[in-house]
Protein backbone atom coordinates (compact mmCIF):
# COMPACT_ATOMS: atom_id res chain seq x y z
CA UNK A 1 0.00 0.00 0.00
CA UNK A 2 1.64 3.22 -1.15
CA UNK A 3 -0.03 5.16 1.67
CA UNK A 4 2.18 3.31 4.16
CA UNK A 5 5.01 5.75 3.40
CA UNK A 6 3.13 8.77 4.79
CA UNK A 7 0.81 7.00 7.21
CA UNK A 8 2.83 7.71 10.36
CA UNK A 9 3.11 11.43 9.67
CA UNK A 10 -0.50 11.74 8.53
CA UNK A 11 -1.58 9.88 11.66
CA UNK A 12 0.26 12.52 13.70
CA UNK A 13 -1.62 15.22 11.78
CA UNK A 14 -4.97 13.44 12.25
CA UNK A 15 -4.31 13.22 16.00
CA UNK A 16 -3.47 16.92 16.05
CA UNK A 17 -6.73 17.75 14.28
CA UNK A 18 -8.81 15.74 16.75
CA UNK A 19 -7.11 17.51 19.66
CA UNK A 20 -7.44 20.90 17.97
CA UNK A 21 -11.18 20.42 17.54
CA UNK A 22 -11.49 19.64 21.25
CA UNK A 23 -9.49 22.70 22.29
CA UNK A 24 -11.21 25.08 19.90
CA UNK A 25 -8.24 25.57 17.56
CA UNK A 26 -9.26 26.12 13.94
CA UNK A 27 -6.98 24.20 11.57
CA UNK A 28 -7.59 26.70 8.77
CA UNK A 29 -4.93 29.40 9.28
CA UNK A 30 -3.47 27.68 12.37
CA UNK A 31 0.28 28.10 12.86
CA UNK A 32 2.33 24.91 12.92
CA UNK A 33 5.94 24.11 13.82
CA UNK A 34 7.73 20.77 13.52
CA UNK A 35 10.74 19.26 15.19
CA UNK A 36 12.11 17.24 12.29
CA UNK A 37 11.32 17.46 8.58
CA UNK A 38 12.02 13.92 7.46
CA UNK A 39 9.44 11.40 6.30
CA UNK A 40 7.22 11.82 9.37
CA UNK A 41 7.64 15.57 9.77
CA UNK A 42 6.91 16.34 6.13
CA UNK A 43 3.83 14.10 6.00
CA UNK A 44 2.60 15.72 9.23
CA UNK A 45 3.14 19.26 8.00
CA UNK A 46 1.88 18.74 4.46
CA UNK A 47 -1.33 17.11 5.70
CA UNK A 48 -2.11 20.13 7.89
CA UNK A 49 -1.16 22.55 5.08
CA UNK A 50 -3.73 20.85 2.83
CA UNK A 51 -6.34 21.71 5.46
CA UNK A 52 -5.31 25.37 5.46
CA UNK A 53 -2.73 25.50 8.25
CA UNK A 54 0.56 27.41 7.95
CA UNK A 55 3.90 25.77 8.77
CA UNK A 56 6.11 28.63 10.01
CA UNK A 57 8.97 26.86 11.79
CA UNK A 58 11.11 23.74 11.33
CA UNK A 59 13.82 22.49 13.68
CA UNK A 60 16.27 20.37 11.71
CA UNK A 61 19.87 19.80 10.66
CA UNK A 62 21.22 22.22 8.04
CA UNK A 63 24.51 22.57 6.18
CA UNK A 64 26.10 25.94 6.90
CA UNK A 65 29.56 26.74 5.54
CA UNK A 66 30.29 23.05 5.05
CA UNK A 67 29.24 21.98 8.55
CA UNK A 68 26.03 20.25 9.63
CA UNK A 69 24.32 22.29 12.33
CA UNK A 70 21.06 21.84 14.20
CA UNK A 71 18.82 24.83 14.51
CA UNK A 72 15.44 26.39 13.92
CA UNK A 73 14.36 27.80 10.59
CA UNK A 74 11.44 30.23 10.85
CA UNK A 75 9.47 31.93 8.13
CA UNK A 76 10.77 35.52 7.79
CA UNK A 77 7.26 36.89 8.32
CA UNK A 78 6.48 34.52 11.18
CA UNK A 79 2.90 34.81 12.39
CA UNK A 80 2.10 37.25 9.59
CA UNK A 81 2.93 34.81 6.79
CA UNK A 82 -0.06 34.02 4.61
CA UNK A 83 -0.91 30.46 3.62
CA UNK A 84 0.51 31.07 0.15
CA UNK A 85 3.72 32.59 1.54
CA UNK A 86 4.16 29.67 3.92
CA UNK A 87 3.73 27.21 1.05
CA UNK A 88 6.32 29.07 -1.04
CA UNK A 89 8.75 28.93 1.89
CA UNK A 90 8.22 25.17 2.25
CA UNK A 91 8.92 24.84 -1.46
CA UNK A 92 12.29 26.55 -0.96
CA UNK A 93 13.11 24.17 1.87
CA UNK A 94 12.15 21.20 -0.28
CA UNK A 95 14.51 22.39 -3.03
CA UNK A 96 17.30 22.81 -0.47
CA UNK A 97 16.77 19.34 0.95
CA UNK A 98 16.64 17.79 -2.52
CA UNK A 99 20.04 19.31 -3.32
CA UNK A 100 21.37 17.89 -0.06
CA UNK A 101 20.01 14.45 -0.96
CA UNK A 102 21.68 14.64 -4.37
CA UNK A 103 24.97 15.55 -2.69
CA UNK A 104 24.68 12.55 -0.37
CA UNK A 105 24.15 10.24 -3.35
CA UNK A 106 26.91 11.85 -5.37
CA UNK A 107 29.53 13.73 -3.27
CA UNK A 108 30.91 15.31 -6.44
CA UNK A 109 27.81 17.50 -6.50
CA UNK A 110 28.09 20.59 -4.26
CA UNK A 111 26.44 20.52 -0.86
CA UNK A 112 23.87 23.30 -0.45
CA UNK A 113 24.99 26.06 1.91
CA UNK A 114 22.07 27.53 3.83
CA UNK A 115 23.96 30.81 4.13
CA UNK A 116 24.09 31.35 0.36
CA UNK A 117 21.21 29.18 -0.86
CA UNK A 118 18.90 31.25 -3.08
CA UNK A 119 20.70 34.41 -2.05
CA UNK A 120 20.50 33.63 1.65
CA UNK A 121 16.71 33.86 1.70
CA UNK A 122 16.30 30.97 4.13
CA UNK A 123 19.27 31.92 6.31
CA UNK A 124 17.47 35.07 7.39
CA UNK A 125 15.14 32.95 9.52
CA UNK A 126 17.80 30.66 11.01
CA UNK A 127 18.61 30.48 14.74
CA UNK A 128 21.31 28.07 15.89
CA UNK A 129 20.27 25.73 18.69
CA UNK A 130 16.77 27.20 19.01
CA UNK A 131 13.85 24.83 19.64
CA UNK A 132 10.33 24.74 18.21
CA UNK A 133 9.11 24.76 21.80
CA UNK A 134 9.99 28.47 22.00
CA UNK A 135 7.91 29.47 18.96
CA UNK A 136 4.47 30.99 19.22
CA UNK A 137 2.31 28.42 17.44
CA UNK A 138 -1.02 26.64 17.69
CA UNK A 139 0.26 23.14 16.89
CA UNK A 140 3.68 21.69 17.74
CA UNK A 141 4.78 18.38 16.22
CA UNK A 142 7.63 16.46 17.84
CA UNK A 143 8.61 14.29 14.90
CA UNK A 144 12.29 13.52 15.32
CA UNK A 145 13.85 13.08 18.75
CA UNK A 146 12.76 11.18 21.84
CA UNK A 147 13.25 12.54 25.33
CA UNK A 148 13.03 16.18 24.28
CA UNK A 149 9.71 17.03 25.94
CA UNK A 150 11.19 17.59 29.38
CA UNK A 151 10.23 19.93 32.20
CA UNK A 152 12.14 22.84 30.67
CA UNK A 153 10.54 22.28 27.26
CA UNK A 154 7.06 22.36 28.79
CA UNK A 155 7.91 25.71 30.35
CA UNK A 156 8.89 27.05 26.92
CA UNK A 157 5.72 25.66 25.36
CA UNK A 158 3.55 27.51 27.87
CA UNK A 159 5.53 30.75 27.69
CA UNK A 160 5.64 30.91 23.89
CA UNK A 161 1.84 30.98 23.59
CA UNK A 162 -0.39 30.45 20.56
CA UNK A 163 -1.64 32.42 17.57
CA UNK A 164 -5.33 31.79 18.20
CA UNK A 165 -5.24 32.20 21.97
CA UNK A 166 -6.44 28.64 22.61
CA UNK A 167 -4.71 25.72 24.32
CA UNK A 168 -1.58 24.67 22.45
CA UNK A 169 -1.70 21.27 20.74
CA UNK A 170 1.42 19.16 21.27
CA UNK A 171 1.49 15.99 19.21
CA UNK A 172 4.26 13.41 19.51
CA UNK A 173 5.27 11.62 16.33
CA UNK A 174 8.64 10.62 17.78
CA UNK A 175 8.93 7.54 19.98
CA UNK A 176 9.20 8.22 23.71
CA UNK A 177 9.16 11.98 23.16
CA UNK A 178 8.39 12.76 26.81
CA UNK A 179 10.62 12.35 29.84
CA UNK A 180 9.02 11.33 33.14
CA UNK A 181 9.30 14.87 34.48
CA UNK A 182 8.10 16.26 31.17
CA UNK A 183 4.95 14.13 31.33
CA UNK A 184 4.27 15.28 34.89
CA UNK A 185 4.78 18.90 33.85
CA UNK A 186 2.36 18.49 30.94
CA UNK A 187 -0.30 17.12 33.26
CA UNK A 188 0.06 20.18 35.50
CA UNK A 189 -0.64 22.51 32.58
CA UNK A 190 -3.22 20.36 30.80
CA UNK A 191 -5.52 23.41 30.58
CA UNK A 192 -2.86 25.19 28.49
CA UNK A 193 -1.37 22.31 26.48
CA UNK A 194 -3.34 19.44 24.97
CA UNK A 195 -0.72 16.72 24.53
CA UNK A 196 -1.17 13.56 22.46
CA UNK A 197 1.55 11.01 23.27
CA UNK A 198 3.03 8.64 20.72
CA UNK A 199 0.84 5.78 21.97
CA UNK A 200 -1.83 7.32 19.79
CA UNK A 201 -0.10 9.91 17.59
CA UNK A 202 2.37 7.66 15.78
CA UNK A 203 0.02 4.69 15.41
CA UNK A 204 -0.31 5.23 11.66
CA UNK A 205 2.57 3.10 10.43
CA UNK A 206 1.62 0.14 12.61
CA UNK A 207 -2.03 0.36 11.64
CA UNK A 208 -1.40 0.47 7.91
CA UNK A 209 1.09 -2.39 8.23
CA UNK A 210 -1.74 -4.42 9.75
CA UNK A 211 -3.93 -3.43 6.83
CA UNK A 212 -1.24 -4.67 4.46
CA UNK A 213 -1.26 -7.98 6.31
CA UNK A 214 -5.04 -8.19 5.82
CA UNK A 215 -4.63 -7.35 2.14
CA UNK A 216 -1.95 -9.99 1.64
CA UNK A 217 -3.88 -12.65 3.55
CA UNK A 218 -7.26 -12.07 1.91
CA UNK A 219 -5.98 -11.31 -1.58
CA UNK A 220 -8.22 -8.26 -1.73
CA UNK A 221 -6.71 -4.94 -2.79
CA UNK A 222 -6.89 -2.08 -0.29
CA UNK A 223 -6.76 1.40 -1.84
CA UNK A 224 -4.77 4.27 -0.36
CA UNK A 225 -7.99 6.11 0.44
CA UNK A 226 -9.44 3.09 2.24
CA UNK A 227 -6.28 2.78 4.33
CA UNK A 228 -6.39 6.49 5.17
CA UNK A 229 -10.05 6.34 6.20
CA UNK A 230 -9.40 3.26 8.33
CA UNK A 231 -6.58 5.05 10.16
CA UNK A 232 -8.68 8.15 10.77
CA UNK A 233 -11.54 5.98 12.07
CA UNK A 234 -9.24 4.27 14.58
CA UNK A 235 -7.70 7.56 15.77
CA UNK A 236 -11.08 9.30 16.08
CA UNK A 237 -12.41 6.44 18.21
CA UNK A 238 -9.24 6.34 20.32
CA UNK A 239 -9.38 10.09 20.98
CA UNK A 240 -13.05 9.92 21.97
CA UNK A 241 -12.41 6.98 24.33
CA UNK A 242 -9.33 8.66 25.83
CA UNK A 243 -11.34 11.79 26.56
CA UNK A 244 -14.07 9.75 28.25
CA UNK A 245 -11.53 7.82 30.33
CA UNK A 246 -9.76 11.03 31.34
CA UNK A 247 -13.04 12.52 32.51
CA UNK A 248 -13.98 9.37 34.39
CA UNK A 249 -10.61 9.04 36.13
CA UNK A 250 -10.15 12.81 36.54
CA UNK A 251 -6.80 12.81 34.76
CA UNK A 252 -5.39 14.67 31.78
CA UNK A 253 -6.29 13.51 28.29
CA UNK A 254 -2.56 12.85 27.77
CA UNK A 255 -2.63 10.41 30.68
CA UNK A 256 -5.95 9.07 29.40
CA UNK A 257 -4.37 8.12 26.07
CA UNK A 258 -1.53 6.28 27.80
CA UNK A 259 -3.86 4.52 30.25
CA UNK A 260 -6.22 3.50 27.45
CA UNK A 261 -3.41 2.12 25.31
CA UNK A 262 -1.83 0.19 28.20
CA UNK A 263 -5.17 -1.21 29.34
CA UNK A 264 -6.20 -2.42 25.90
CA UNK A 265 -2.82 -3.93 25.14
CA UNK A 266 -2.89 -5.83 28.44
CA UNK A 267 -6.44 -7.09 27.88
CA UNK A 268 -5.56 -8.17 24.36
CA UNK A 269 -2.41 -9.97 25.52
CA UNK A 270 -4.35 -11.77 28.24
CA UNK A 271 -7.24 -12.45 25.84
CA UNK A 272 -9.82 -11.19 28.32
CA UNK A 273 -13.48 -11.21 27.34
CA UNK A 274 -13.67 -7.42 27.34
CA UNK A 275 -10.64 -6.99 25.07
CA UNK A 276 -11.33 -4.38 22.40
CA UNK A 277 -11.84 -5.76 18.91
CA UNK A 278 -11.64 -3.52 15.87
CA UNK A 279 -12.14 -5.40 12.61
CA UNK A 280 -10.15 -3.85 9.81
CA UNK A 281 -11.95 -5.98 7.25
CA UNK A 282 -15.29 -4.50 8.28
CA UNK A 283 -13.94 -0.95 8.05
CA UNK A 284 -12.39 -1.51 4.63
CA UNK A 285 -14.47 -4.20 2.93
CA UNK A 286 -17.78 -3.75 4.73
CA UNK A 287 -17.69 -7.23 6.23
CA UNK A 288 -15.28 -9.61 7.90
CA UNK A 289 -13.12 -11.60 5.47
CA UNK A 290 -11.24 -14.84 5.96
CA UNK A 291 -7.69 -15.31 4.76
CA UNK A 292 -6.87 -17.08 1.52
CA UNK A 293 -6.21 -20.23 3.54
CA UNK A 294 -9.52 -19.97 5.37
CA UNK A 295 -7.81 -19.02 8.62
CA UNK A 296 -8.64 -15.98 10.77
CA UNK A 297 -5.97 -13.30 11.05
CA UNK A 298 -5.39 -11.49 14.33
CA UNK A 299 -3.22 -8.38 14.52
CA UNK A 300 -2.50 -6.67 17.81
CA UNK A 301 -2.13 -2.92 18.17
CA UNK A 302 -1.99 -0.40 20.99
CA UNK A 303 -5.71 0.22 20.73
CA UNK A 304 -6.82 -3.38 20.53
CA UNK A 305 -7.16 -6.24 18.11
CA UNK A 306 -6.98 -4.83 14.61
CA UNK A 307 -8.60 -7.75 12.83
CA UNK A 308 -10.67 -10.71 13.94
Amino acid sequence: IEYRGVSTGEGVAMSAKHAATSSGVKIANATVVSQGWGEVGQAFGNALVRDGARVIGIEERWIIDGKVQTGLLEHPRGQQATHAEAQLWLGQIETYRNEWAQHMKDPSKPAPNLRTFQGGALMKGYSAGKSVFTVKADIVGVNALGGTVNKEAVGHLVKSGTSQGKAKVLVEGANLAETTRGAAALDRVAHKIVAIPGDMANLGGVHVSNIEAVQNSTGRVVTNEAARKSLDTVLAAAWKDAQALAKEQKISVRAGVELLASSRMMKTSLQTKDATKLHIEEVIFGKTSKTKNGAVLVGKGRFGVLSK
